[in-house]
């Protein structure tokens, strides 16, 4: 049985704790709205109880009490939930690039290190250059069927 590789690339440490307090934040957001919606619906029910009249304890409480709450839950929690969450993608999206940054920089130091001396080009040969990069190529893959060539008569 075979397993196949996920495809998917894997969120650093940093990102996922900044969704999990992120989630966690926009939970306590709302539970403080609940909880302040709960507290509005006491108080009309305890001032209604003690004889008042309904329409003027909710026109009353509504800008005491409920607007500031709900407001306050939403402004601050929500915010901060907001503001985890981008900072999450923003992290990841950073991490993603420095990860091909890190990869480049490791190609790069390889190709450095593997370059051939036959590569280079001496001073005084220049003017024996070809014109074309064509035929450039056609001297390099005639100069390596020969070098196979050598090889396998020195082989055998």
């Amino acid at each position: 049985m075979k397993f196949k590789e996920k495809s998917t690339c894997k969120k650093s440490i940093s990102t996922k704790v900044l969704y999990t307090v992120g989630s966690v934040v926009a939970l306590i957001a709302v539970s403080s709205l609940i909880n302040n919606i709960m507290m509005f619906k006491e108080a009309i029910t305890q001032y209604v109880a003690q004889g008042y009249n309904y329409t003027e304890v909710i026109k009353q409480l509504i800008s005491v009490q409920l607007l500031p709450g709900v407001f306050e839950s939403i402004a601050m929690y929500g915010g901060m939930s907001v503001v985890l969450f981008a900072a999450g993608v923003i992290n990841e999206k950073v991490s993603k690039s420095l990860v091909i940054l890190s990869e480049a920089e490791v190609d790069k130091d390889v190709i450095e290190e593997g370059a051939l001396d036959g590569d280079v080009i001496d001073v005084e040969n220049i003017d024996k250059l070809p014109e074309n990069l064509e035929e450039l190529k056609e001297v390099e893959t005639v100069e390596k069927v020969n070098e196979v060539s050598t090889t396998e008569i020195v082989n055998n």
